[in-house]
């Protein structure tokens, strides 16, 4: 026989957020301490929930946030995946409680460019490449950001090729297709250069 645990369900008021529409865009990611945190998408604040007391606080990230999911980088930071034709990386340091943002160097040329991140295996972050034509990885060391060109795709990127993005254990990124037609698959390579 085996037993199965029943589940129950609860609310906690997140006072505040009764004016806004949408507020917050992709998966939570929660960091060391236990505290879920949430990307602004339309809301000017970073949602920040604590289990362990129900807690929650917004932390300020400006009006025209837009990010839409996030990853765990390797020193504990979470980096945001932009979701606006801007030219932002967003950060969000839970030993501050304070966000970030970092020029990505080019505008995204598109409404909503990237949906969701995962954590590459050398530690950079890795953006789902929604209406954008290519993955963009963000460095939390470095805090620069490249680009990648994605395989040419059917159709337009009107409604979004992918719409999340997880890392495997052996260090991959696997992208969540929603109009395409492949899973794509993001995978390190090491180049190690010859002794002169």
């Amino acid at each position: 026989t085996s037993a199965r645990a029943s589940l129950a369900y609860g609310s906690v008021d997140a006072a505040g957020l009764d004016a806004m529409t949408t507020k917050f865009g992709g998966d939570g990611v929660t960091v060391w301490d236990g505290r879920v945190i949430f990307a602004p998408l339309t809301s000017a604040a970073v949602g920040v929930f604590d289990p362990a007391t129900n807690a929650f606080t917004l932390v300020p990230a400006g009006g025209d946030a837009q990010f839409k999911g996030g990853a765990l980088a390797n020193d504990g930071r979470v980096v945001f995946a932009p979701a606006a034709d801007h030219s932002f990386v967003g950060v969000f340091d839970p030993e501050t409680d304070t966000f970030t943002k970092f020029d990505a160097g080019v505008a995204f040329g598109a409404t909503h460019p990237f949906k969701g991140a995962a954590r590459l295996g050398d530690g950079r972050v890795a953006f789902a490449p929604a209406q954008a034509t290519f993955v963009g990885v963000f460095d939390p060391e470095t805090l620069e950001t490249s680009f990648i060109s994605t395989p040419a795709q059917p159709g337009g990127p009107a409604n979004g090729w992918y719409s999340g993005a997880s890392a495997t254990r052996d260090g991959r990124v696997v992208f969540t297709p929603r109009n395409s037609n492949d899973i794509l698959l993001m995978r390190l390579y090491c180049v190690v250069e010859a002794p002169a």
